[in-house]
Order: structure tokens, then sequence, then C-alpha cells
């Protein structure tokens, strides 16, 4: 793709809270039962470092800890997760001037999506908040201009699940150059439901609609010096492989959450064949 710059497709594993915390001595016995008692280092950790509720004095080395933890959906994939790996970002990845620079966001009235807006803005992108509800949308933009001072912070509004607002939204934006996509967007429905385009939701809103509204913008990504497109997936895709058996779930009981899970497992080959695609 002559011209676009670097693609760098990213995934972004989020995953809700456990409402429930892993007791202490039986976290220390799984870690020492697969590490072995030699490889439990005892350290005195400073207080903000205990993020998994193991007490002071107790921590695991850093490569058999990503070996360990990493595979384990319940202390890998929550906020205890994101706390250990926190400890090895360098804050100086996030000293960037994005000034001149347009950012879409969906799903972004609240949660990740709206922290992510926040974030651009207070860096000086240009910031469009895609929301579903106009009036929460509003809001939301409401209160990330008040808290960055910014200005350049945009409402959009578009169901991601629906074609036909995907392509009316596209038509309205008058950016020219399109920098940043952030497919942040999600449902996790009870009982199936159908989109306007009589998809299943989930799949229509985490797999149709950003494929549709990325290929769409394609010809503004090209435009960008140096385009992002992150695909917000979830560690509850590696409760489920790749399946193609009715992904729509028309003839199989449904399950909500089983589909949940497919759909970002389906988010992560997008983002590879997507990769493949638009690769320089």
């Amino acid at each position: 793709m002559p011209g676009a710059g670097r693609w760098i497709f990213s995934i972004a594993c989020c995953v809700r809270e456990r409402s429930h915390r892993p007791k202490a001595g039986a976290v220390r016995q799984l870690i020492c039962r697969f590490l072995g008692q030699d490889q439990a280092q005892r350290v005195a950790d400073p207080p903000d470092l205990d993020c998994f509720g193991l007490g002071r004095g107790f921590r695991v080395g850093p490569l058999w800890m990503s070996r360990l933890l990493d595979a384990s959906i319940l202390l890998s994939f929550d906020r205890t997760g994101y706390r250990r790996h926190a400890a090895g970002f360098d804050p100086t990845d996030l000293a960037v001037d994005l000034a001149g620079r347009v950012c879409l966001v969906t799903g972004a009235n609240s949660g990740i999506g709206f922290e992510t807006s926040l974030a651009l803005a207070a860096r000086g992108g240009c910031v469009w908040m895609l929301c579903r509800n106009r009036e929460r949308g509003l809001a939301a933009v409401r209160e990330v201009r008040a808290r960055t001072g910014s200005r350049r912070v945009h409402l959009g509004v578009i169901d991601v699940s629906d074609a036909a607002s995907v392509r009316r939204f596209v038509r309205s934006l008058k950016a020219r150059v399109v920098d940043v996509i952030v497919h942040n967007a999600g449902v996790l429905p009870g009982e199936r439901t159908e989109s306007a385009d009589g998809h299943e939701l989930t799949f229509a809103t985490h797999v149709l609609g950003p494929w549709l509204l990325t290929n769409l913008l394609l010809p503004r990504l090209r435009k960008s010096r140096d385009a992002r497109v992150v695909v917000v997936s979830s560690g509850g895709m590696y409760t489920q492989a790749l399946s193609m058996r009715d992904w729509e779930w028309r003839t199989r009981p449904y399950d909500g959450v089983v589909a949940y899970a497919q759909t970002k497992r389906m988010q992560v080959v997008l983002v590879e064949l997507l990769a493949a695609e638009l690769k320089d």
C-alpha cells in the first residue's frame, strides 16, 4: 500500500472484572505446585506491586510469572493482570503528540471506549466518539471536553451492527484523512437478537461492523502517514476455538457468553487477515 505509512493492527485484550478475589493461600499453592518452591522468589514487594492478593514478601520471577499466569484467564485478563504487566510499562510510550491526527473510537460513551477517547483527546488528537445513543454520546463528549479542555472532540451517531448506519456515518464524516480507528463497541445479549440487517447481533457488532467500517475508510486511512486500526478483543476468546458451524446461531440453542467468546476469536482472525491484506 504505497503512501499508506506503516500499518499496525493491534489486539487489546479486555475482560470484565471478576467479582471475586482468589484466596492468597490457594494462589500460593498453585504457583509453587507448577513452578517448584525454588522458582518462587520471596522478595519484599512494595505495597503497590502486591497485585495478586498474595501478601507482601511473595513474588514470582518475571519469566515464570509470564509463562504461568499469562496462560490463566483468572490471573491475566482482569485487573490484577493489568497491574502485573503495568509494572513493566514505559511511561514515555504515552508521551506522544497527536495534534492533527483524526481518531475514531466506537462504543465511546463509557468504559474502555470513553477512557480511550479521553486519553487521545488529552494528547491533542481530533477525536470522534462513535456512539449508538445520541444523548449518552453527547454527555460523554461534554465530559471529555471539560476534562481535557479540547474542543476537537466530536460525536458520531452510529450503530455498528447496522450496515446502513455505518455507511451513513462514513458519508457524513468530513475528515479527508483518518489516522486511527479503535473498534471497541461490544454487546453480550442474553438471548438471540438480530440486527437491522437480520444478522445475529453479537456477530454483526463484533465482526461485520468493524470489517465494513474499516474497509469503507481505507481510502482515508491510506492517506495517513502512520495509520492504526485497533480491535479490542477479549481474553474470553480463549474459552472457544474458531468455529464456522452455525456462527449466527440459527439452529442451535443460543448461548450469549459463547457467542461473545466466538466473535472475539473471530476478531483476532479478522485482524490477521487485514494485516496480511494491507501489509506494505
